[in-house]
């Protein structure tokens, strides 16, 4: 049977499978195939990064090592957001650049298969692509950047915790108050000194509530607050001095018990950070900030359909240039797209500078590119085709 005489249905008048859907088969296994392998590539690439920044912390003791594996989870679906749609952008476009080098697409076009219909079938793995890139980054991402902040702040706490060792003055670089602890064990502690300031010496010495704070303590106790996430230095059976070192007035006061914060060093445990809001509070949301973070999280799912628009006509190359000829343009389309949502994000959610709603104006420059690129690809393949036809 001519190749050419087939009639593109999915199936024949007895039910078998016809070659449209022999081909549809083969187009989404090669594409799946290829988004899958990539994808793990830049998976593992870029989890390996972090690694490597979490591994230098944890050696230097800023990050717990049976907390190491945790957070790599955890940052795993913020990852993805933004590998998902590039990976199947780099599949649709070294598929079919493989197909045209081959010359398995001219031959399909030889048969009646269009670039149109072409487009049509690889829109559903694009679809699938969005869905999971939309999970990824409207449920999963959100939770896991809440947890991973959740660990990185309590082992930060817990650090500065572990810290207040006996027989040292030390400071903190945070608050600035000097710490001395007699004796220490078990969390209670003997002979505590704490030295705030509240102002500089060196400046303006001013009224007695501007001074510097001394506290002076026989016992204490280093205690945590899960509702908060702090930590706070227990004191009892002490003395807080306030004064202007040389100068006459000084305030005294004795006090049976005194709770003093020991401050991290990312200050207030906040839940409610953008990255790590709900999508569902980010809807009832009425501030610039929640919806810019809104569009940015609607932005990756949107990416897929709309680059494929892009890859198929950049596919389309010579068979002797081979199919990573337009790799390069390629990858700087879709990092320039991805530049533009990421900058106009900040500026739109935490600087206040431009309206949410300019997200959009990204999106729309790409698909009108996109189609115009089709368009164009599709007319040329349109008198390709005529005057093959022509010459026969």
């Amino acid at each position: 049977m001519n190749p050419c005489s087939v009639e593109w249905r999915l199936f024949d008048h007895s039910g078998s499978a016809t070659p449209l859907l022999i081909l549809l088969r083969y187009l989404f296994r090669q594409l799946v195939g290829a988004t899958v392998a990539i994808s793990s590539i830049l998976l593992l690439v870029v989890i390996s990064s972090r690694l490597s920044r979490y591994l230098a912390d944890a050696a230097s003791g800023k990050l717990a090592p049976d907390l190491l594996f945790a957070m790599i989870g955890y940052r795993i679906p913020g990852v993805l957001e933004v590998v998902l749609p590039l990976g199947f952008f780099l599949g649709v476009l070294l598929t079919y650049g493989r197909l045209h080098v081959d010359r398995e697409m001219t031959a399909l076009a030889a048969c009646g298969f269009s670039e149109r219909r072409l487009l049509l079938y690889t829109l559903l793995p694009a679809l699938l692509t969005m869905v999971a890139t939309a999970a990824v980054t409207l449920l999963y991402n959100p939770w896991g950047a809440a947890k991973a902040e959740q660990l990185l702040h309590r082992q930060l706490a817990s650090n500065q915790f572990d810290a207040l060792t006996s027989g040292r003055f030390q400071t903190d670089p945070h608050s600035g108050r000097v710490i001395y602890i007699g004796q220490s064990e078990n969390g209670d502690l003997r002979e505590v000194f704490v030295a705030e300031r509240l102002a500089d010496v060196s400046q303006h010495r001013g009224a007695v509530d501007d001074a510097p704070v001394v506290v002076v303590a026989t016992a204490g106790r280093l205690d945590y607050d899960p509702a908060t996430e702090q930590r706070y230095l227990h004191l009892q059976a002490g003395t807080r001095y306030q004064g202007w070192p040389g100068e006459p007035q000084m305030r005294v006061t004795d006090f049976a018990e005194l709770g003093l914060r020991i401050a991290t060093a990312t200050g207030e445990y906040q839940v409610r950070k953008l990255d790590s809001i709900p999508t569902a509070q980010l809807f009832d949301s009425h501030e610039a900030s929640a919806a810019a973070t809104l569009l940015w999280r609607l932005s990756p799912p949107l990416m897929a359909p709309i680059m494929v628009l892009i890859a198929l006509p950049l596919s389309r190359v010579d068979p002797r240039q081979g199919r990573f000829a337009r790799f390069l343009p390629a990858m700087l389309i879709y990092f320039t797209y991805l530049i533009l949502l990421t900058t106009l994000r900040d500026l739109a959610a935490e600087r206040g500078k431009l309206p949410p709603m300019v997200i959009w104006a990204v999106h729309g420059l790409f698909l009108a590119a996109g189609v115009w690129m089709s368009l164009l690809g599709s007319g040329r393949a349109f008198l390709q085709s005529g005057r093959a036809r022509a010459t026969r």
